[in-house]
């Protein structure tokens, strides 16, 4: 027969030995004698079948997991929001009479995003809380037990922020005789309809200015040249000359301002770059990100997740020649952020750079005292106007 929610079966158990018997005789009459015996079918009432995580922020290859006491978390790079908000899902046993009673999950239905699902149980929530189901039984000679189901999901493709997926399984409760025989099937029902929302990466990056990025004065040259401030904290380098005044690399924080941060990792460019001076560009990008030095030309992909915020520092070469212009000019750049695949978002920055021309000595004059007499020590002194006096019994005699 078959009941809303569950199928359940009898299975009649009969075992006839033979007492006694003798070869055919009609004298003789061989008695034989039997016994059979009933078990009624095991009896399951649903205390609460629906699981929900509520919402969690995952990547593709993360786990998460509820166990059987309702704690919730993520294993990988994702997180809870509330990982003490959960309720696994309950269903009370009972007509177990003196039968030990095993557990079985199939039928797994996945939802979108998830690629694998494993259920966990333990019984009357003693013990752990995270075991397999096929591998817990219930005590014999105990009229009714409370089974706990969690549930460990795997996310195998990435969703969409507020995405909601429905996963599901069954939950089969049979009699069991060792070594592990199923005798009886109890019920099969549908236990895991619950619901998960999902946050995807939709962090927003921001990006502040600590220190601006400098060059020294620097001399207009004769031809092409070049000057390097490095963003990697190591010596200014190029072919240029430095006037006067101090180069510095410059200092940003990136951090995140918005939206889920389940995400792989950023990638930082500089785009929009300009001297805004004739005869100079900018280029030749070097940096450090988080204390690790960023490796050839941007944009950098991969770089650790800023969360509150983490520092960036850069350099790059300033090549100009003979037609840039005395004074000082405000070099402008953009720094673009995103996260994984996302939009970037930019950041307009400014930097400082001087050029100047070389001091120069067009007319030099010898200093002259004139004539003094000799042989007498004393102290002579000529000011800028070119007169000379003489004191300490230094004599001045012309010039």
């Amino acid at each position: 027969m078959r009941f809303p929610g569950k199928r359940i079966a009898v299975m009649l158990m009969a075992v006839i030995p033979v007492v006694g018997f003798s070869s055919f005789s009609p004298a003789a009459v061989g008695r034989m004698s039997g016994n059979i015996s009933f078990v009624n079918p095991v009896s399951v009432t649903t205390a609460h079948k629906n699981i929900s995580f509520g919402i969690v922020h995952v990547v593709p290859g993360d786990h998460v997991i509820m166990d059987t006491s309702g704690h919730i978390r993520v294993a990988g790079q994702g997180s809870v929001e509330d990982p003490g908000g959960g309720e696994a899902a309950k269903i009370v046993i009972g007509n177990v009479n003196d039968q030990t009673v095993g557990f079985f999950s199939d039928h797994y239905q996945m939802g979108q995003g998830i690629g694998a699902i494993k259920a966990l149980c333990s019984m009357d929530g003693i013990g752990k809380h995270d075991q397999k189901c096929d591998s817990l039984e219930n005590s014999p000679n105990i009229d009714k037990k409370t089974l706990y189901i969690g549930v460990d999901m795997t996310i195998a493709s990435a969703l969409t922020p507020d995405q909601t997926s429905l996963s599901s399984l069954d939950m089969s409760v049979v009699y069991m005789i060792k070594p592990y025989v199923c005798l009886l099937l109890g019920c099969a029902f549908c236990l895991f309809a619950g619901s998960s929302a999902y946050a995807a990466c939709s962090a927003t990056p921001a990006t502040a200015q600590v220190t601006q990025l400098k060059w020294p004065g620097l001399q207009i040259p004769g031809g092409s040249t070049t000057y390097t401030v490095s963003g990697t904290g190591g010596a200014d380098s190029g072919t240029g000359t430095s006037l006067y005044g101090a180069s510095a690399r410059g200092q940003y924080t990136i951090s995140k301002a918005s939206g889920s941060e389940a995400c792989t990792g950023i990638t930082i460019n500089i785009t929009s770059v300009n001297c805004q001076a004739t005869g100079c560009t900018l280029g030749s990008w070097t940096g450090n990100y988080n204390g690790t030095n960023l490796v050839g030309n941007p944009p950098w992909s991969g770089l650790a997740l800023p969360a509150a915020g983490k520092t960036l520092y850069l350099g790059a070469t300033a090549t100009y020649d003979n037609t840039v212009t005395a004074g000082t000019k405000t070099p402008t750049f953009t720094i673009a952020v995103h996260y994984n695949s996302n939009a970037d978002t930019n950041t307009a920055e400014t930097g400082s750079i001087g050029f100047d021309t070389a001091l120069s000595i067009d007319t030099v004059t010898n200093i002259n005292f004139g004539t003094v007499q000799a042989v007498t020590a004393g102290d002579y002194t000529i000011n800028t106007s070119g007169a000379v006096t003489a004191a300490n019994g230094g004599v001045w005699i012309y010039g």
